[in-house]
């Protein structure tokens, strides 16, 4: 099954060794709320996922103890990596409710949905894409503010990824010059909007932000023009 979007997270460096157990902080110290969602429109799937910081996003990798940390009143995996150390997937397109519990008396609840993000499609006409360049012009709103559109390719032999945050563009560029993506090729093309969201319950300056994403993947060719 393909996994949008979480291609970034395969990359990232293992940090169980340095995360500190933030039940051991002291209540006065605040902590950083990161979270994702993911709705994986062709796959039909919700994946979810979490990461803490000690005072700010710059801070300490935080873990919590068993029942501290719940999506949809269940406990998810903690997998000491980041960006994202919590992770959980389920079938179906879900809204996702966070619940962080810090102590007894401090507890932090955000929520998010898919209609939170606008729709994004690959364009059934899109079948192939140019070994040099290529503009691809999605079916959906143009882009927002506070979010950006990702394209992502796998091919055999590596990926390639762009993204654009220009507010109320309606295309990307896909520049494959410095890839190995040659003619007859058979790749996977990803789109994915993010969409940044404020938390609606959060711990005096340490913030923290909402990531809601809607993508969609399919294979096309690899032409020589």
């Amino acid at each position: 099954m393909k996994k949008i979007l979480f291609y970034a997270c395969v990359a990232a460096i293992g940090f169980l060794s340095s995360c500190s157990q933030g039940e051991q902080l002291d209540p006065s110290v605040p902590v950083n709320q990161d979270y994702g969602i993911f709705y994986d429109i062709t796959a039909n799937t919700t994946r979810m996922s979490a990461n803490f910081r000690k005072i700010n996003a710059q801070g300490i990798p935080l873990r919590f103890g068993d029942g501290d940390v719940l999506f949809n009143n269940k406990q998810p995996e903690f997998t000491g990596q980041l960006p994202y150390m919590y992770l959980e997937q389920v079938d179906g397109l879900v809204p996702v409710t966070f619940t962080f519990i810090r102590y007894e008396d401090m507890t932090f609840v955000n929520s998010a949905s898919i209609s939170d993000v606008s729709p994004i499609t690959i364009p059934d006409t899109l079948t192939s894409v140019s070994e040099y360049f290529s503009t691809i012009y999605w079916v959906g709103d143009p882009v927002g503010a506070d979010e950006y559109v990702e394209a992502h390719l796998e091919y055999k032999g590596g990926t390639y990824t762009t993204n654009t945050s220009t507010q109320g563009a309606r295309f990307i560029n896909l520049n494959l010059n410095t890839s190995n993506v040659t003619a007859g090729q058979t790749v996977t093309l990803y789109i994915t909007r993010v969409k940044k969201l404020a938390l609606q319950d959060s711990q005096s300056t340490a913030g923290g932000q909402i990531n809601v994403s809607y993508g969609t993947y399919k294979s096309v060719s690899v032409t020589a023009d």
